[in-house]
């Protein structure tokens, strides 16, 4: 979300989706916002600094992220899963 807002055009009087999907099995979040002419890119960890960990905490937690769009409109998704009894 924060991403959303710093990076993109939503930051500039945009605006920013959010959607939650739960499944049996898991759930996907997908945070839609209006663009930006840079992809999304996880930073390396090991410096210290006040900001840049937001993807390579999704990263290091979510069975699988992703993103698609561009310039005018961009979705950054990841998709969590958990064991169920049965």
């Amino acid at each position: 979300m924060t991403n959303a807002i710093a990076h993109t055009a939503s930051g500039r009087g945009g605006k920013v989706i959010v959607t939650v999907y739960r499944g049996d099995t898991g759930v996907r979040v997908d945070v839609l916002d209006d663009g930006s002419d840079q992809a999304p890119v996880v930073h390396p960890v090991g410096e210290a600094k006040e900001s840049g960990f937001g993807l390579g905490l999704v990263d290091l937690m979510a069975d699988r992220w992703g993103h698609c769009g561009g310039r005018r409109s961009r979705v950054v998704w990841f998709m969590l899963g958990w064991k169920t009894n049965g």
